[in-house]
């Protein structure tokens, strides 16, 4: 992999008048890749893991290759393969691949099937000016601008890596996008305090969002395309006269509105109420007209308990040195899920099989209608209810927060099943219910005994999720992301279960002859689809992090980490018999080794319709706990820095994520439950968070 990038920022702020602030904050990046696939399915990192421990790495002879490399090895070298393929190799020899021809080959065969470059300039900046004409009265405008260039080439020769793995044409492809936004913002705040205690604050605004995109491409692909082959040829100008040419161009525009304002008022920081609310409107690019605007308040009141007399003639602030209540209500909406016009049915030209009479077949091009219209559609909005408290204790030494929240998202925007009759699988509509709704714990200690200082703080969360309602056609939902015959992993989104849940198969055990036995839940006496049921969440019930500080004479120590529990998670770049998979399967096979086994032999589970892999014998635990950073440092005395006109000077070491906690036979529980929500709970087989050892400096002059 290459990786090259170029940085630039400039921050600059002119007090023009004391009423008259300016200043811009700029930024520009120069960006070049070079890079392979390293991320989930069929990626080189998968065919690392994946590929036969047996084999080697490379075949120094033709003798050792396997068959379908052998076979096209022969036919190149006697002058009858019908394509010029590649076949990898390095000094050392061929790249190897697994006799089973399943698997497409050496990871490092992956590395070197195509010759691409990606590369860019991204811009970005903010301009403001502040006004301040009378006091308490500031008047801002903002515009936030980005700009953005990349390019794309890839070029692939026809090579053969195994059965899977070939490509027998030469392609190219040159693929160009720029694009601009801008966010163009002007408000204006004022405060007042009367009578020393009441404070009043007031703001209103508008703001403007504009982006443009435009993408164009052009490829190409056969056996004989471009003028020469060599290196510097290998770009689509050199491309012949008579080459097959695609070329595509999406140009795309989206803009939107809001009009916002706030009220604030708190009486001598005792009481605290506050009002916001803020419209909102897209383009006719997402809804209709009659829906495009959606209004959104929200309102949160405080009691600061400890500031009442009342409550400080009862407790000494030594032993409560502040106690607040708060509570909260508010409403957003939500239409990013959205694709361009889902309200209207556009019309769209292509190529497809159709008879016009008995006499003639084949494909006719002519124009459809691409989906259904739904001029009905609307905002998805949230309403959440928010209870919370905050206090500490003994002179602040101890502090403890609490808070309980409650999320409903109404008016889901979802996609429901039609009759195939309409000529459509499918419609977006507003559509369900989702309940998100848990308890938020903080609490830490600080303290200073002589040089020594140190704090602790941790805080704990969990979260019931729900889907409360879905609409006709829509319940449920199934997101198939693995399928085969003994093969048929689902998440699932289905009214009363927790969002996108696994959706498999309940193991029981095993008989007396080692066989796998499954829950028959529909009674037929077979084990099929319809015994399939909710086998884990897939989102944790809880999360929890903590924070430990400390310094004494220069030394300075952190500690910080993070957690979850409650979900599951399902290794499916694992679960193949006929590739590399876990240790764990072998540690927990009955054998004649192990008679203890609760899983079945390799050699059962892999049978037809022994449905194991998608089953809750195949489940795992998703809990864990990573410590994300463990640094010591030391501050150089100022009597010696100062010396050098240094003002400060502190050297650190730091182990980033270098140690983690759980019982998950994978790589990396934290990346295998972070996928894509309607994947969350797959392992694909995702690159696993690094470990980092970091020697640093921080100077200050």
């Amino acid at each position: 992999d290459v990786y090259k990038r170029i940085t630039g920022q400039v921050n600059a702020d002119y007090n023009i008048y004391k009423w008259l602030q300016v200043g811009s904050n700029n930024s520009i990046e120069k960006w070049d890749t070079k890079s392979v696939s390293q991320r989930g399915y069929s990626s080189s990192f998968e065919q690392m893991i994946q590929i036969d421990p047996l084999t080697p790495v490379y075949w120094t002879t033709p003798d050792e290759m396997s068959l379908s490399v052998r076979t096209v090895y022969d036919a190149l070298q006697n002058g009858t393969a019908d394509q010029n393929y590649r076949l990898f190799r390095d000094e050392k020899g061929w790249f190897a691949n697994t006799k089973y021809s399943e698997l497409e080959g050496s990871p490092l065969a992956k590395r070197d099937t195509s010759d691409g470059t990606d590369g860019g300039w991204n811009i970005n900046g903010t301009l403001f000016a502040n006004l301040m004409p009378i006091k308490g009265l500031t008047i801002t405008s903002r515009l936030g601008y980005r700009l953005n260039f990349s390019n794309t080439h890839s070029y692939t020769a026809p090579y053969w890596i195994g059965d899977r793995g070939n490509q027998s044409n030469y392609s190219i492809s040159e693929t160009t996008n720029t694009g601009w936004y801008y966010q163009w913002e002007n408000f204006a705040n004022y405060n007042i305090t009367l009578a020393k205690k009441h404070n009043i604050g007031a703001m209103i605004g508008m703001s403007y969002r504009e982006s443009n995109k435009d993408n164009s491409s052009i490829s190409s692909s056969g056996a004989d395309i471009l003028q020469s082959y060599e290196p510097n040829f290998r770009y689509i100008s050199y491309l012949k006269d008579d080459a097959p040419k695609k070329v595509s161009n999406s140009p795309s525009k989206s803009a939107s509105v809001a009009y916002f304002g706030r009220l604030t008022y708190n009486y001598d920081n005792r009481y605290f109420f506050q009002f916001n609310i803020r419209r909102d409107a897209f383009d006719t690019s997402k809804l209709s007209k009659k829906n495009r605007w959606g209004t959104f308040p929200s309102f949160s009141g405080g009691w600061t308990v400890s500031k009442e007399k009342f409550f400080t003639d009862l407790v000494p602030t030594s032993v409560v040195s502040f106690l607040k209540l708060r509570a909260s209500w508010g409403r957003n909406g939500n239409i990013s899920v959205l694709s361009n016009y889902p309200y209207t049915a556009a019309i769209s030209k292509g190529s497809t099989w159709y008879q016009l009479h008995v006499d003639e077949i084949g494909s006719r091009y002519g124009s459809a209608p691409d989906k259904l219209a739904n001029p009905n559609l609307t905002w998805e909005t949230s309403e959440q209810v928010d209870l919370g408290l905050d206090a500490r204790f003994l002179d602040n030494r101890l502090s403890f927060g609490v808070d309980y929240y409650d999320k409903r998202t109404k008016d889901l925007l979802f996609s429901i099943s039609v009759p195939s009759e309409l000529g459509f699988t499918s419609v977006m509509t507003n559509g369900g219910t989702v309940l998100n709704r848990g308890l938020e714990l903080e609490l830490g200690w600080k303290d200073r005994i002589g040089d020594f200082s140190y704090s602790v703080n941790g805080n704990f969360s969990t979260l019931k999720n729900k889907v409360l309602a879905l609409a006709k056609g829509a319940n449920p939902t199934y997101r198939t992301d693995a399928g085969s015959t003994n093969f048929q992993i689902k998440t699932v989104f289905e009214e009363g279960h927790s969002i996108w849940h696994l959706y498999g198969y309940i193991y029981e055990g095993m008989d007396a002859d080692g066989n796998p036995i499954f829950t028959d839940l529909n009674g037929d006496g077979q084990i099929g689809t319809d015994d399939m049921t909710d086998i884990g969440r897939t989102t944790p019930s809880f999360t929890y992090g903590v924070n430990v500080t400390a310094a004494w004479k220069g030394f300075d120590l952190l500690i910080n980490g993070y957690g979850q529990g409650g979900n599951k998670i399902l290794p499916v770049i694992h679960s193949n018999g006929y590739k590399n998979g876990l240790k764990w399967y072998l540690d927990n096979a009955r054998t004649p080794e192990n008679p203890d086994g609760t899983i079945p032999h390799p050699g059962v589970i892999m049978q037809p319709n022994v449905p194991f892999w998608s089953s809750t014998g195949n489940l795992f635990s998703g809990n864990y706990f990573r410590v994300k950073q463990l640094q010591l440092g030391y501050t150089i005395p100022a009597n010696i820095t100062k010396k050098a006109a240094i003002s400060n000077l502190r050297l650190y070491v730091s182990l980033d994520d270098f140690f983690t906690i759980t019982s998950y036979p994978g790589l990396d529980p934290e990346t295998a439950s972070t996928n894509n929500f309607s994947g969350a709970g797959l392992d694909w087989g995702s690159y696993p968070t690094m470990k980092k050892l970091i020697l640093g400096v921080n100077v200050t002059f």
